[in-house]
């Protein structure tokens, strides 16, 4: 066992059970996945099964300055809570996706002067 003599010192043991710890106390903050299937995927976004089936975007491919609207973070996730947009799919607590034919829908919206 090695020890370590900054801060106080502790050993490998100690900062395994550390982590250990640390690792249970975030799973028990994670948000359960969301309840609901496809249909309400479709229900929510308007669009067909074949229009999901052309993927899934994160707000990292919708907003600037690599996506596909000249927004910034902050605008789409202040429409998203105005309810403008709808609010996208949960996957995990640091991942949220829309489906790619409604944010192509949306470009196509406001780029012929429709919010």
């Amino acid at each position: 066992m090695i020890e370590y003599q900054g801060l106080g010192g502790f050993s490998d043991a100690d900062a395994s059970s550390n982590l250990h710890e640390i690792g249970r106390q975030n799973k028990s903050k994670r948000a359960d996945p969301p309840v609901g299937g496809v249909s309400e995927v479709l229900d929510r976004f308007g669009i067909t099964q074949s229009e999901l089936n052309k993927g899934l975007i994160r707000v990292a491919g919708i907003v600037a300055p690599k996506g596909l609207l000249p927004i910034g973070r902050s605008t789409w996730h202040d429409w998203v809570n105005k309810g403008k947009v709808a609010a996208g799919i949960k996957l995990s607590p640091g991942v949220t996706v829309w489906p790619r034919a409604y944010v192509a829908n949306l470009v196509l919206t406001l780029h012929q002067g429709g919010e």
